[in-house]
């Protein structure tokens, strides 16, 4: 039951997002803003690949290169005026940060979504490691085997990986 109520918040939450803008047509040839069709796409991408042991931050950054999301054009109001930092009133709001903002809240959804899901593994756990809960401990000291090659490689080729 929470799963299902989990996946369907995760679906709709595109719609509760109220730093995306509503879809308008473009003031220059060259300008593009962040659509709720976009928003859903994102959604869904993150929803779906999230419990797959797959890279969901690396299928949101295909699917916004696909839709043409990774542009650094200036975002406009309807009205046509620039919209600026907040903390830094010189420089406009791109298009690539407005979708970066985007994707860090979509992934914090997710990552309460798999908290909630998991959170009793995650306390057993934690027990565990304060030696009060032997399974836990055992899952835990697994899950930190399993970690470290992928740390030290991802490490040793920091330099090599953008």
């Amino acid at each position: 039951m929470l799963y299902r109520l989990l996946i369907t918040l995760m679906l709709l939450q595109p719609l509760y997002a109220d730093n995306v803008p509503a879809e308008q047509s473009p003031t220059t040839s060259e300008s593009k803003t962040i659509t709720y069709t976009d928003a859903w796409i994102l959604g869904i991408v993150e929803g779906i690949t999230e419990f797959l042991p797959v890279s969901s931050t690396g299928h949101l950054i295909l699917v916004g290169h696909y839709r043409d999301l990774d542009q650094e054009s200036p975002l406009t109001r309807k009205d046509g005026s620039l919209i600026y930092h907040k903390k830094n009133p010189t420089q406009p709001y791109t298009l690539k940060e407005a979708v970066d903002a985007y994707l860090v809240f979509i992934q914090g959804g997710a990552i309460l979504a798999v908290i909630l899901l998991y959170g009793s593994k995650l306390w057993s756990v934690i027990l565990g490691l304060l030696g009060k809960n032997p399974q836990g401990f055992l899952l835990g000291r697994n899950l930190i085997t399993a970690f470290i090659p992928a740390a030290l490689v991802g490490l040793l080729l920091d330099g090599w990986i953008d």
